[in-house]
């Protein structure tokens, strides 16, 4: 784009010059035109949502407490995940705070309560997704209610 505008100048200002004007190399005003750069920003997905929402997308899972998560995202775009578990056995609670950084299409997020498991998310304002790196939706046993079928994990937003 700037090469484009560049050349197109230059042939204003030769015009100019080779038009027989008797104050050579004056080009009269109504022949230039100002070119402003362009800017360019990065843009940031908009936001589904701002707020905390507790979800479940894996309910197949088992075990000796079934874990809460939540998902923040902030007026700024920040997205943070909630982990929190009981144990029903002995009632030890294990909790987790992890920040995901900015909002994007698919949100990467390290549970490191959980052995450092990384999961992928695409959050949406009614539903969130477990995806795999590349944003294709997750199907697996461990999100069917059953465990004897392949379902999506997904999740409408509950609680809070």
């Amino acid at each position: 784009m700037e090469f484009k505008n560049l050349f197109v100048v230059i042939c204003l200002l030769m015009g100019g010059c080779a038009s027989g004007d008797k104050a050579e190399g004056n080009i009269p005003d109504d022949t230039v035109t100002v070119v402003q750069p362009v800017q360019t920003e990065q843009v940031q997905p908009s936001l589904p949502f701002v707020g905390k929402r507790q979800f479940e997308t894996r309910p197949g899972v088992s075990g000796t407490g079934t874990p809460g998560r939540w998902v923040e995202i902030r007026a700024d775009g920040t997205v943070e995940f909630t982990f929190m578990q009981i144990n029903q056995s002995d009632e030890t609670e294990t909790r987790g705070v992890y920040n995901a950084g900015p909002f994007q299409k698919i949100v990467k997020c390290v549970f490191k309560e959980w052995d450092n498991e990384t999961r992928f998310y695409e959050i949406t304002a009614t539903r969130i997704y477990e995806t795999d790196s590349n944003g294709v939706r997750l199907e697996l046993e461990d999100c069917c209610l059953d465990a004897t079928s392949v379902c999506p994990c997904q999740s409408d937003y509950f609680g809070e």
